[in-house]
C-alpha cells in the first residue's frame, strides 16, 4: 500500500516510490460527502476504491489498472482515444507501426478504459460543497489537464512535474507552444498546495512554486538556444526546423528518465 500525505482538508496524496519518478507517480484522492475522486492511478497503487477516476491525460503511467478496475472514469475529450483503444494510444503518441507490445501493456496493467469525455469547463461536484474543477493545461498531450480542488485550494498539475529535466513534449500530438501557455497559466493560479504527479510531489509555498515554474520554463529557452547554435555551426543548409526534428526525440522523449529533482 502506498504512503499518504494530506495536502488539504479533503485532499490526500498517494505517494509513489522513488518520489514518484517514472514509471511511478503520485495520485490525489479528494473526498466529498457523496463522492470520492481519485486523480490518476500509478504503479504500486492496488487500491482503486474511488467512485470516480479523473485522468490528467492518456499516458500509460497514469492509467495503471484503471481499465480493469470497473471504476467510472473520465478524461478530456482530446485524449480519450488514447485510453479507449491501444491503436488510439499508438496514434496519439506517434507510435504507429512501432511494436511496443508487452513492454508497455504488462508492466502498467494496461487495458482499454470505458471512459467518458469531459470538456475544458467541467466541474465535478463531490457533495458537501466540495468540487474538482478542470484546468486545461495542454502541451504535454492535447488533452492534458490540471484539477483545482475547492474549497481546499489544491492545484494538481499532472505532468508539469517541475523536474530539472524540464518539460516533456515528445508525442506526435504534443505542442511546445501550448506547453508554454500552460506554464503561464499555472503561474497565475493562487493555491494553498500545488501537486505534481512526478518528482516534486507537493509544494505549499506559492512564491517557491512560481520560482520553480520559472526555472522549469527556462529549460525551454536553453534547448532552443542549443538548437539555434547547431543551425549556425552546420551552415545555411541546416534550417531551424531540420535541426529541431533531428534533436527532438532524444531531447524531449523522456518517459524513462530517472531525474528526481
Amino acid at each position: 500500500m502506498l504512503a499518504k500525505q494530506r495536502v488539504g482538508k479533503h485532499s490526500e496524496m498517494k505517494l509513489g516510490p522513488n518520489k514518484g519518478a517514472y514509471p511511478y507517480g503520485n495520485s490525489l484522492v479528494v473526498s466529498g460527502s457523496g463522492t470520492v475522486v481519485q486523480i490518476d492511478a500509478g504503479l504500486g497503487d492496488g487500491d482503486l476504491g474511488a467512485d470516480l477516476i479523473l485522468l490528467s491525460h492518456y499516458h500509460e503511467d497514469h492509467v495503471v489498472g484503471v481499465g480493469k478496475s470497473g471504476v467510472n472514469t473520465s478524461i478530456h475529450g482530446k485524449d480519450i482515444e488514447g485510453v479507449t483503444s491501444w491503436p488510439g494510444f499508438l496514434k496519439l503518441g506517434g507510435y504507429d507501426g512501432i511494436e511496443l507490445g508487452a513492454e508497455m501493456l504488462e508492466p502498467f496493467d494496461w487495458a482499454p478504459v470505458d471512459a467518458v469525455p469531459f470538456g475544458d469547463d467541467a466541474v465535478f461536484d463531490l457533495g458537501g460543497s466540495i468540487s474538482v474543477r478542470v484546468i486545461p493545461l495542454p502541451g504535454h498531450t492535447p488533452g492534458h489537464c490540471g484539477f483545482f480542488v475547492e474549497p481546499d485550494g489544491v492545484l494538481y498539475i499532472g505532468d508539469i512535474d517541475l523536474s530539472s529535466f524540464g518539460p516533456s513534449y515528445g508525442d506526435a500530438t504534443s505542442s511546445l507552444s501550448e506547453f508554454r501557455r500552460s506554464l503561464a497559466t499555472v503561474r497565475t493560479i493562487d493555491a494553498a498546495a500545488y501537486v505534481t504527479f512526478h518528482h516534486k510531489g507537493h509544494l505549499f509555498d506559492a512564491v517557491e512554486f512560481r520560482r520553480q515554474v520559472t526555472r522549469y520554463t527556462d529549460v525551454l529557452d536553453q534547448r532552443e538556444a542549443r538548437i539555434g547554435a547547431q543551425c549556425l555551426r552546420r551552415g545555411s543548409g541546416w534550417t531551424w526546423s531540420r535541426v529541431r526534428r533531428r534533436n527532438a526525440a532524444p531531447v524531449v522523449r523522456a518517459r524513462n528518465r530517472t531525474t528526481n529533482d
